[in-house]
């Protein structure tokens, strides 16, 4: 029979034998060393080697320590499944505590020239949550018996040089279940943060334009098809979407996409009903339209440049004033209007440092900016998804920031100087589900213009209900 030469064939016990594709071989030996301190062994030929006093158990252990990182994945996750299958066929429960092991595959979609070609990723998520399919529960009726949970992941990049790993922890919600879970789709919305070991470097990582710092914010955002469904087991397909940038504080900061298919198997800690609950909503849920109004401050950073550079400036504040008023016409949901004031550092030194030439209003005059805005939460338990949109009344520094760092064209121009917007989490300290009279709140916020980061904000809010 042929060998092929770079192919290692290794005889040990009575008559076994085991061949090594030449990816492996020194870490496969390396790792036989580490476990038997004094093993013999000695080469017939150049690709065949005999080893004495080893046990198969050792063989094999190391063999899976070499295999690629795919395919342990896959092993691992097929393991889980048997598992979980094994312990279906229990009574079921309405709201359901899962681990659910997510392997996902795909490509950085690049954002610019600059963006390095075959890209590709690979993931391995745990997500840790809960099913709501209880219905006397009104959150649940009202989000159509959602899942809600934590994403936290690890992502390797085959640029490892220019990226290095990822780590990410999002909270998520899982929407639309149909009347049956069995091949049905739902969808998954995220936000929260990330943490990359490599970004960009003026002296050693120049290439890494997408992220500008180690600590981004994360989102992602899914559709999964259920292939399996029993009361103890999900095996889920799916794809979607994955976005790490840091919102402007730190530059470049063009951000990372990348698009994936998943692999998912949940494991449910109780047995859930393969039909969701259907009550309607209505008869659950509190009193309608309540008014109310609310006040923020907040603290907010970026660097002093376009989405490129330049890079290494200095941090500097925006703060921001709002006041609004709204209405709830259900305990998990706002509408809003308001009006908002933002102060730039940035643009009120560069005014000041410039003033007679480039500038002609008052520093305090450039750096300010005012506009209205129409908003909405989602609100689970403690915790809402908070998105702002809205109109500027008066931001005169645009212009000059797009003459100096973008110089975008009228179009893109009129957008990103009129429309600001923003979208984060919030966290209230009174479970706003409980209609309660006054409230504070704690936010992190992406703002942006248009569509591209501004400034990321922190902030501190008081609401009160008026009706």
């Amino acid at each position: 029979m042929y060998i092929p030469e770079r192919r290692l064939r290794i005889f040990y016990g009575q008559d076994s034998c085991l061949e090594i594709s030449p990816g492996y071989r020194e870490q496969f030996m390396r790792e036989i060393k580490a476990k038997n301190k004094n093993l013999i062994y000695h080469k017939k030929q150049a690709n065949i080697l005999v080893m004495n006093g080893i046990s198969s158990a050792t063989i094999t252990e190391s063999r899976f320590f070499c295999l690629s990182t795919m395919y342990k994945l896959f092993v691992l996750l097929g393991m889980c499944f048997a598992t979980c299958i094994s312990l279906a066929q229990t009574p079921v429960a309405s709201e359901a505590w899962f681990v659910e092991p997510e392997l996902m595959i795909g490509k950085v979609v690049p954002n610019g020239s600059f963006y390095p070609t075959h890209n590709y990723q690979q993931s391995l998520f745990l997500n840790i949550g809960k099913h709501h399919d209880d219905e006397k529960n009104a959150l649940a009726a009202f989000y159509n018996y959602p899942e809600t949970g934590v994403a936290l992941s690890a992502t390797r990049y085959r640029q490892h040089h220019l990226y290095g790993q990822s780590y990410t922890i999002v909270p998520y919600m899982v929407l639309g279940q149909g009347r049956h879970r069995s091949h049905s789709l739902n969808f998954k919305l995220g936000l929260g943060a990330s943490y990359f070991t490599r970004f960009y470097d003026a002296q050693q990582n120049q290439t890494n334009k997408a992220i500008g710092s180690g600590l981004n914010w994360a989102f992602q955002a899914f559709t999964y098809y259920h292939l399996v469904v029993q009361q103890k087991v999900m095996l889920k397909l799916g794809v979607g979407v994955l976005h790490s940038s840091n919102g402007h504080t730190q530059l470049p900061n063009f951000g990372l996409n990348s698009a994936v298919l998943s692999l998912a198997i949940q494991y449910n800690v109780q047995p859930i009903s393969e039909k969701p609950g259907k009550k309607s909503a209505n008869s659950l849920l509190g009193p309608v339209n309540r008014y109310f109004m609310e006040y923020r401050a907040g603290y907010g950073f970026h660097e002093f440049g376009g989405t490129a550079g330049p890079v290494n400036g200095p941090k500097k504040a925006v703060y921001s004033l709002s006041v609004a008023a709204g209405m709830a016409p259900r305990q998990f949901i706002k509408y809003k209007v308001g009006l908002a004031y933002r102060f730039y550092q940035h643009f009120y030194d560069y005014a000041i440092e410039e003033r007679g030439r480039d500038v002609d209003k008052s520093p305090v005059a450039m750096a300010s900016n005012v506009y209205a805005f129409l908003g909405i939460e989602f609100m689970v338990g403690h915790v809402s998804l908070d998105i702002e949109g809205g109109v500027n009344l008066y931001k005169p520094f645009y212009q000059t920031f797009n003459d100096l760092y973008e110089q975008q064209g009228p179009t893109k121009l009129w957008l990103k100087k009129m429309l600001p917007t923003r979208f984060g989490l919030r966290y209230y300290l009174i479970n706003p589900a409980k209609s309660p009279a006054r409230n504070l709140f704690l936010a992190g916020h992406v703002n942006a213009n248009f569509g591209g980061a501004d400034f990321t904000d922190f902030s501190l809010g008081y609401t009160w209900r008026i009706k």
